[in-house]
């Protein structure tokens, strides 16, 4: 944390499927020197992407999603398309990145300017956040609700996952981490009033640590469960990803190879498949998470520091796999 000027960080550990410890450091803000503790909330960044992957999983289990069905057949991304491969994007094509998405629109916020499809629906894999989001509306078309409500009601309010919000309210004001440039020196404190489910989620570490539990839970039967066959889909291989390398880790668990599941980043390794997902916000956050299904181990790793991606990189090359 001192070499690379990170202010604070939070980590909890997984094992025997579930949270065993967690611990924090530093600070939240560098302006008032809070320290961060298990109750801080911090962005979760792109690692609001798998709690989404999940609450879609649930509507396909329930029939009201279609993870092969055209998404423009529940609602069109815009109406009358101005390219004719927006009719073919499904869910499967946007949860595994290969809906041909940009990462995000240039030059616009989400909903204006035009969005172009890059190449055809289900060719290869080019990570979207827009994607992402496009799901998310017809996600809150089907159900009836904005996603924060329908995430609340179906899973994180089952699960008691208190500290954890697709949006700011003035509760967690209080805990919330503020980010950091990558000299540890202060950037902003964010309140996203509107969700979006490629990077809107607040966090604690212990809250995220205990939603990856739930994932591995043997016991499928409570009613936000997904079942097996949903979690084998959701965590299994879509996509290979040829262009990308392993994360480093250290002996069996050192990657062979990268695959897309549905809302997930997948590294083959002689242990075992290892489950991940990196987050990075231009806010000054920088998170990471992993499991390995079949040990039922998991590591949550949250800083307020756009140098943070440095220091989570360091530890996963060390503990690997746990």
């Amino acid at each position: 944390m001192n070499e690379l000027h990170v202010p604070g960080v939070s980590v909890a550990l997984i094992a025997g499927r579930q949270v065993v410890w967690s611990k924090s450091f530093g600070v939240a803000d560098v302006r008032n020197s809070t320290p961060v503790t298990g109750g801080t909330l911090f962005e979760a960044c792109s690692m609001s992407k798998p709690v989404f992957a999940y609450l879609v999983m649930k509507l396909v289990e329930l029939g009201k999603l279609d993870l092969d069905r055209p998404l423009a057949h529940y609602m069109p991304e815009e109406d009358p398309p101005t390219q004719k491969e927006k009719e073919l994007i499904t869910a499967r094509m946007v949860l595994s990145h290969t809906a041909g998405f940009p990462e995000w629109r240039k030059g616009y916020e989400e909903r204006q300017g035009p969005l172009p499809v890059k190449f055809t629906p289900g060719l290869r894999f080019s990570y979207s956040g827009e994607g992402i989001f496009y799901l998310q509306r017809v996600v809150e078309h089907i159900t009836g609700e904005p996603l924060e409500v329908y995430a609340q009601r179906t899973l994180l309010g089952p699960l008691g996952l208190r500290q954890m919000s697709y949006v700011w309210t003035p509760e967690l004001e209080p805990g919330l981490a503020s980010g950091h440039d990558a000299g540890g020196g202060f950037l902003q404190k964010t309140r996203y009033l509107h969700a979006n489910a490629a990077y809107s989620l607040y966090t604690t570490a212990e809250d995220y640590a205990a939603f990856l539990a739930e994932i591995m839970k043997p016991d499928r039967s409570a009613a936000h469960s997904l079942s097996r066959q949903s979690m084998e889909a959701m965590l299994g291989h879509q996509v290979a990803v040829n262009a990308q390398d392993p994360i480093e880790r250290p002996g069996s668990a050192r990657g062979l190879a990268v695959y897309r599941g549905l809302g997930w980043s997948v590294n083959t390794s002689a242990a075992g498949d290892i489950v991940h997902h990196s987050g990075a916000n231009s806010s000054g956050f920088r998170c990471f998470s992993q499991i390995s299904p079949g040990r039922g181990s998991g590591i949550v790793i949250m800083t307020n520091s756009k140098s943070g991606g440095e220091l989570w990189t360091r530890l996963i090359s060390q503990v690997g796999d746990l």
